[in-house]
């Protein structure tokens, strides 16, 4: 092609230099992946040993429990054979008493008894675990919660109502401006609070019922005002307790308006922005007094 012997030869020497760092850079590749396996190795034989005590820790609780339970019930046994005893003997004790108070001795019969009832109550009970579960699984039948209910969700630390139920073990709970499903084990059931005297009113110029939240979202800041002016008043009369007002984030202007009123009116006890589900700071909730 024309080229002369000077360029060829330069480009002989580009081809050698590029052959030879591909040449090094796969020998780096081989190495780290030999590494790579011997860590994988060392991790493995790791794991293994892990699985191997896990197993033998397992397998000596199960052994500690059946003990545990073994000794349990020997003691129990001990301990009723020892009060079995002790009441033959008190029995025969109160029975030469009373023998003796026929006899004439000033001994009166309500004393014996009260001393019998005294026996009977010192016998221990030593509960097992397995009489322990079926007694909790009484107690929790016994807390199943129904439509309407009053729970606490403990993962929330919040207060909510029972407004379905899913499956046996999952229901649907309100807590503030949120639904949400939670199982039964994660809800305590709380005592119903007494009725209130009025406890459902109307607001002027609408025939819906008092709701547990005002939406203020979308409002200009006047109306927003004298709609919450008019809420807490409304909310006061229906005997709630605590309310949410809801006005979204946005600029903040509602939420700083509604924060100053509130803290101002007479009757709200305190404040507070919403929890994770309750619209967070989105949302002010707030006690009445």
């Amino acid at each position: 092609m024309g080229l002369s012997e000077s360029v060829i030869e330069s480009a002989k020497q580009q081809i050698n230099s590029d052959a030879t760092q591909v040449e090094k850079m796969i020998a780096s590749l081989e190495d780290s992946q030999k590494s790579a396996l011997g860590e994988w190795s060392k991790a493995e034989t790791v794991r293994r040993e892990a699985e191997t005590v896990k197993r033998d820790l397992e397998s000596k609780l199960a052994s500690f429990e059946k003990m545990r339970e073994k000794m349990m019930e020997e003691a129990e046994a001990k301990a009723n054979k020892a009060i079995a005893n002790a009441r033959e003997e008190a029995d025969l004790i109160i029975e030469e008493l009373r023998d003796l108070q026929k006899e004439g001795a000033a001994i009166k019969e309500h004393k014996l008894i009260d001393a019998k009832k005294h026996l009977d109550a010192a016998v221990p009970k030593l509960v097992s675990k397995k009489q322990k579960q079926v007694k909790k699984k009484a107690e929790k039948a016994k807390r199943i919660p129904k439509v309407g209910d009053e729970v606490k969700v403990l993962s929330f630390n919040q207060k909510g109502s029972v407004i379905k139920k899913v499956t046996d073990k999952e229901f649907q709970v309100q807590l503030g401006i949120m639904k949400m499903t939670v199982e039964l084990d994660d809800m305590q059931l709380l005592e119903k609070a007494p009725e209130p005297t009025k406890a459902i009113t109307t607001i002027r110029g609408n025939d819906a019922h008092v709701k547990s939240e005002l939406d203020l979202r979308g409002e200009r800041y006047e109306d927003a005002m004298q709609r919450v002016e008019k809420y807490i008043d409304d909310a006061l009369l229906a005997g709630y307790h605590q309310v949410s007002i809801i006005h979204g984030k946005g600029t903040g202007t509602l939420r700083k308006g509604v924060k100053q009123y509130v803290a101002k009116h007479p009757r709200v006890k305190s404040a507070r922005d919403g929890g994770m589900n309750e619209g967070g700071l989105g949302n002010t909730v707030i006690e009445l007094k």
